[in-house]
């Protein structure tokens, strides 16, 4: 593996802490005005996605290669349960992205277009 890709790989998990605390922050306050608007349950439901993806990519790819290689990567239950969780996980990552551009692509042209909304 090139090292800056296991220099990435470090750099994400030390900020998923980071992420999980925004996410929860905006959880708690989630009965606010400005903080209970559509754009912020996407984005929260987005940033689960990317958490999940980011664990389980370092449980699928950085720690079977780093501890026990043999063994994980010649199980096929293993590498059925990477392959569907990695797949499924991607999907959910698009999604979210897709809904938050709708959002946004929604919340500048129907105020453009109507008077009152």
């Amino acid at each position: 593996m090139v090292w800056y890709s296991s220099a990435l790989e470090v750099l994400v998990l030390i900020t998923v802490p980071i992420y999980a605390s925004i996410l929860l922050m905006l959880w708690l306050n989630r009965r606010d005005s400005i903080l209970g608007s559509p754009f912020f349950v996407v984005f929260i439901a987005a940033g689960l996605s990317d958490i999940f993806v980011a664990v389980q990519r370092a449980c699928c790819t950085q720690a079977p290669t780093a501890f026990f290689y043999e063994a994980a990567l010649n199980s096929r239950a293993m590498a059925t349960i990477c392959l569907a969780t990695q797949r499924h996980a991607g999907t959910t990552q698009c999604l979210g992205t897709v809904l938050l551009a709708f959002n946004r692509f929604t919340a500048v042209v129907f105020p453009l277009r109507y008077k009152s909304v």
